[in-house]
């Protein structure tokens, strides 16, 4: 997790890696995104399903097979809850955000109802097949 530092509660991402794992690049945005004054948490969505290692280049796609959407979500929804759970992040300026190759995925992740964590989930198998 990075953040900027504030006086007030301020706007935050989700963000969530791609099929690989959550490596340096990941990691990289998440600080970039905090330059940007937003509080930024980078799940390791592998690593919370039971699948710990330094980079899921090799494995990811075939952990994303044999994991369902069920526990994609709820591995989700613990990182939501997490992330919006901070003093320093206002609730109503949350988003889900899934980086892909460079870019900000905001079409597939972005919600107007940050609560609603479930929206996040349904795309978590396709990070590496768009």
């Amino acid at each position: 997790m990075a953040y900027p530092e504030r006086k007030e509660p301020g706007p935050a991402l989700l963000l969530i890696h791609p099929k690989g794992g959550l490596g340096e690049y990941i990691k990289t945005e998440t600080r970039k995104f905090a330059k940007l004054g937003y509080s930024t948490f980078a799940i390791n969505v592998f690593e919370q399903l039971g699948y710990p290692a330094a980079t899921h280049i090799e494995t990811g796609s075939q952990i994303q097979a044999k994991t369902t959407d069920p526990e994609f979500t709820r591995v989700l929804t613990e990182g939501w809850r997490h992330l919006l759970a901070q003093p320093h992040v206002n609730k109503k300026q949350s988003r889900g955000v899934r980086l892909l190759h460079g870019r900000a995925d905001r079409h597939s992740f972005s919600s107007p109802q940050p609560r609603r964590s479930v929206l996040l989930s349904a795309t978590i198998r396709q990070c590496g097949r768009t």
